[in-house]
């Protein structure tokens, strides 16, 4: 029981202390925290687009696609997990196409983290209802068992994971999205195509454990 309470007090500490390493790490990027009227600007002004261009002045300004949308306390302050879910938020599985089915791969990757802190669980179900395959493979993560390797200040960088957490997702200060003890149901799942197949051949669906250092 003693041990216990000591990992539950050893990991408020450390959440404590990534919630500050974070607003660092990312103040010099595009993570950074911004006051609300400087949230989401217009693509004429957000730095990334050529404002020199006339499509740009076409884009529909964030913070007016955002409105309806739920809120959230970090990254482009949007809960995207509860806008899916709510049904505010329905990606289309190709452009121009309302027919065609996501796949969705029901796989999660568990991977160990040191002293008393939980191990990290990642979703694949949770991304792959919005996102394809090749958006993190091969560019951020081999598709492949024990090929990647990682760290919470590379992910608070802005780099592997913190490319979208911490930018467009919640960021990693809120440790506990990612960081809990995974159900035994969970720990073996099998992926599950529901539609088309995935385009990348790692992500091939197959029954697969969810230990991994990938």
């Amino acid at each position: 029981m003693l041990r216990s309470a000591c990992a539950v007090a050893a990991f408020a500490v450390l959440s404590a202390s990534f919630s500050a390493a974070t607003a660092r790490g990312q103040s010099a990027g595009t993570g950074a925290h911004r006051r609300e009227d400087e949230r989401n600007p217009p693509p004429v002004s957000d730095g990334i687009h050529d404002s020199g261009l006339e499509g740009t002045h076409l884009l529909q300004p964030p913070q007016e696609a955002f409105s309806e949308l739920p809120k959230a306390n970090g990254g482009n302050y949007v809960n995207w997990t509860e806008a899916l879910k709510s049904g505010k938020m329905q990606p289309l599985s190709a452009i121009g196409s309302t027919k065609e089915k996501r796949a969705v791969l029901t796989l999660d990757i568990v991977r160990g983290a040191k002293g008393y802190v939980p191990p990290a669980v990642f979703s694949h179900a949770a991304h792959t209802e919005w996102l394809d395959c090749p958006v993190c493979h091969p560019g951020l993560f081999v598709a492949k068992e024990g090929a990647n390797s990682m760290t919470m200040a590379e992910i608070m960088l802005g780099k592997k994971c913190g490319v979208c957490h911490g930018t467009v997702a919640f960021p990693a200060a809120e440790c506990r999205r990612c960081h809990y003890q995974p159900s035994p149901k969970a720990a073996r799942p099998a992926a599950r195509d529901t539609g088309r197949k995935p385009a990348h051949p790692g992500s091939k669906p197959e029954n697969t454990a969810a230990k991994s250092g990938g």
